[in-house]
């Protein structure tokens, strides 16, 4: 079961309401036709990235034992109103999952809740993660180009399909501002 995140969050940037997880995966390939994507091969997603307004961080480190981990905050004028910890993992046969948890600013678990993502298709520069059974989003799509990163989440609100791109700017993890 499904339930749409409150709007003001959605404008924020839209990110899932309570999911199930995969049950299994298909086999990726990358955009070129070769082999799977590696998490390695995604660590163009690594570094600072801030939301065009200031209303949304996420930080991705260098992957390491087979993961990538982001952490986000989201941002009402200088106030924290949410945090999120997301994992890409190869999950064996289930493929690369992108898994994120939403928390309060207490760390308590925020009502938008969790979902896990499989990657359907990576290149350079670009990968696209789905959960068809969820209504928004069901597809999150990063594409990054030099400096700047964009986020398309894609999926359905109220009956109506939606697409939002949150275009992004790299920061220095060490930026006080």
């Amino acid at each position: 079961m499904t339930r749409p995140l409150p709007r003001s969050l959605a404008v924020a940037f839209g990110l899932v309401a309570l999911a199930s997880l995969l049950v299994g995966n298909p086999a990726v390939a990358d955009d070129d036709g070769g082999d799977a994507p590696s998490i390695e091969s995604l660590a163009w997603l690594v570094g600072g990235w801030r939301a065009e307004g200031g209303s949304f961080e996420e930080y991705w480190s260098p992957p390491r034992g087979g993961t990538l981990i982001g952490m986000a905050r989201f941002f009402r004028g200088d106030r924290v109103t949410m945090t999120e910890l997301i994992s890409i993992a190869d999950a064996g046969d289930k493929g690369i999952i992108y898994s994120v948890r939403h928390f309060g600013i207490d760390l308590r678990d925020h009502p938008a809740g969790a979902a896990a993502f499989r990657l359907d298709e990576a290149g350079e520069g670009r990968a696209v993660f789905v959960l068809p059974e969820n209504d928004f989003p069901s597809k999150i799509t990063y594409a990054r180009d030099g400096e700047k990163l964009v986020v398309t989440l894609e999926g359905e609100q109220g009956g109506r399909p939606v697409k939002q791109a949150i275009p992004m700017t790299r920061i220095p993890m060490d930026a006080a501002k």
